[in-house]
């Protein structure tokens, strides 16, 4: 499965996520791992469907429900945003915050 550092280092789209981020979000990409496996690929937005069985063992292994990527979405409104009802109850059933706002 492609993921956001799949971006080449030279897209102008990378470089101004670049520079939002610190050292650290530099080594992990710019979006956090259950947030990618919601929308998929850059570029796809969702349109792969549901990745029902990644978002599960991402749960399972303890990843952060509610991390946000730079711009401040979660894994929660990037369901929503994607048309993904059963990715969203799962999400809420493990303590997704509806409270969050993005940046």
């Amino acid at each position: 499965m492609a993921n956001a550092t799949d971006v080449q280092p030279e897209s102008a789209w990378y470089a101004a996520m670049s520079a939002q981020m610190d050292e650290e979000e530099m080594d992990s990409g710019p979006f956090p791992p259950l947030y990618t496996a919601i929308v998929g690929p850059i570029g796809t937005v969702g349109e792969h469907g549901d990745n029902w069985s990644e978002v599960e063992r991402l749960l399972q292994s303890g990843v952060d429900v509610n991390e946000q990527t730079p711009q401040g979405w979660t894994p929660l409104m990037a369901s929503g945003s994607c048309g993904q009802p059963a990715i969203m109850r799962l999400l809420l059933r493990t303590g997704a915050d509806v409270a969050h706002r993005d940046r």
